[in-house]
């Protein structure tokens, strides 16, 4: 069986070196596109206001626990804070639970 002469590790690792060089000079290039003594904008800020009657919510997002372990959903956990919260606004019992919350925490903190 016959190879073609091209050396592929040597190539593979000149690549990566390619590749990893341009990942650390990319910073660097962009860096020097924008110059120093140009003033940079502040952002603006804007305060969005709820809308009159809006009610508040509350998410509680636990891990490690399921959902029948606190008192306020007949578990043998006593949570009197929780309890209190739901006494006093609504209960939402037709949910879905996961072994792990990090999905669930990575959608309310970026919105996705």
């Amino acid at each position: 069986m016959r190879t073609s002469g091209v050396n592929l590790r040597k190539c593979g690792r000149q690549l990566f070196a390619l590749v990893a060089a341009l990942g650390i000079a990319q910073p660097l290039i962009a860096a020097d596109a924008t110059p120093a003594t140009q003033p940079q904008a502040a952002p603006v800020v804007t305060r969005q206001l709820p809308p009159a009657g809006a009610p508040n919510i509350v998410v509680v997002l636990l891990d490690d626990v399921g959902f029948g372990a606190t008192s306020t959903f007949g578990g043998p956990v006593a949570t009197p804070a929780l309890e209190q919260l739901a006494n006093d606004g609504l209960r939402y019992n037709r949910f879905h639970t996961t072994a792990i919350c990090s999905p669930t925490r990575a959608a309310l903190l970026t919105g996705r």
